[in-house]
């Protein structure tokens, strides 16, 4: 009986899939957004304890949703998320259930604030987004 030895593909380089892919039934995958929107009329109140809290819900609700946020950072009139996904969430699907859910929460929790700024209950959020695919081997710092 003649033993051929390990497949050949198991000479490719395992460290190219180590930390930074995630993996389907018959796949892998690195992919990752850089999300921004901002608040209705470039309104600044995303400040002290919004802020934080927005944090948390953007957290909880990309854990739930099966979304990876690695780099949280924003100012006081918009947010900027890179975000790492599967391949069957689309893009604009990400942002729509960040953005409406978002809304939500923060509209039931510091809904004077936003009144105190918008005039009226709506959306904080302005329509529309930026969005961008983030190629490997491009750091934080660049994006």
């Amino acid at each position: 009986m003649t033993h051929f030895g390990p497949p050949r593909f198991l000479n490719f380089p395992f460290h190219f899939y180590q930390d930074n892919t995630g993996r389907g039934f018959h796949s892998r995958y690195n992919l990752k957004y850089h999300l921004i929107w901002i608040t209705k009329y470039c309104r600044s109140f995303l400040i002290g304890e919004l802020a934080i809290r927005l944090h948390h819900i953007l957290s909880d609700i990309a854990h739930e949703c099966g979304f990876k946020i690695i780099v949280h950072e924003g100012m006081t009139d918009h947010v900027h998320r890179l975000i790492k996904a599967r391949p069957t969430d689309a893009p604009t699907r990400i942002v729509q259930i960040l953005k409406s859910i978002s809304a939500k929460k923060m509209r039931e929790e510091f809904l004077d604030i936003i009144q105190h700024h918008l005039w009226k209950e709506g959306t904080p959020w302005a329509t529309g987004y930026y969005i961008a695919r983030v190629a490997v081997g491009i750091t934080t710092e660049a994006i």
